[in-house]
């Protein structure tokens, strides 16, 4: 069964910190959950620091991975796309 595969991420150097990350994995679980034949998975959110470097002050951000698996027709890719997209855009990959 493929998977559709998502990061969202926050970084700190826009004004985004963890409880915005928070925010949006739950908006997109609750939205995804309630369609039916629809599996959300994840892994932990993790944080990433850049050290100080020449031109660039250190920074953080926050990131958390998605798959996600459907086994229904009566909801389509498109459908999960919207949703997540409503939520935040993401690129997106397929993965087995």
């Amino acid at each position: 069964m493929k998977k559709l595969k998502f990061q969202q991420i926050v970084d700190e150097r826009f004004g985004e910190d963890l409880p915005l990350l928070q925010e949006r994995m739950k908006a997109i679980e609750e939205r995804l959950s309630a369609l039916p034949g629809v599996n959300v998975l994840r892994d932990n959110y993790y944080r990433l620091d850049w050290p100080e470097t020449g031109n660039e002050a250190a920074h953080f951000q926050y990131r958390v991975n998605y798959y996600i698996e459907k086994n229904t027709r009566a909801v389509t890719w498109n459908d999960i796309m919207i949703i997540v997209n409503d939520v935040r855009p993401v690129p997106y990959d397929w993965v087995k």
